[in-house]
């Protein structure tokens, strides 16, 4: 699963993904300070996470709640798959055939 760049600034890249509850890679060219997606199919959940969370974990928004596991780790290119973020198999932030839009910022 790859991400589709929708636009590039010096500062922020935007763009979208589709779940499959299976780890995969988001490309975004950078390790950013914070990222920031929505369920743009249901409109029913969003996630946050910010640079320097412990390993997996992001916030969820529709649930006052956080993803512990399985969740955003940051890419650093060490291992071949781009530089940006790894989702885990946490299926509220990776739902299979969900599609999300994900803003990623310096």
């Amino acid at each position: 699963m790859a991400l589709t760049i929708v636009n590039r600034t010096p500062n922020c890249v935007t763009g979208t993904y589709t779940g499959t509850a299976a780890t995969h890679y988001l490309n975004c060219g950078f390790i950013p300070s914070s990222a920031r997606a929505f369920n743009a199919t249901d409109g029913d959940q969003a996630w946050t996470w910010f640079n320097g969370m412990d390993t997996a974990m992001c916030m969820l928004d529709a649930t006052p709640s956080s993803v512990t596991s399985v969740g955003v780790t940051t890419l650093d290119g060490s291992a071949g798959n781009g530089i940006g973020l790894q989702l885990g198999s946490n299926a509220t932030i990776n739902e299979t055939d969900k599609v999300y839009v994900v803003v990623f910022n310096r």
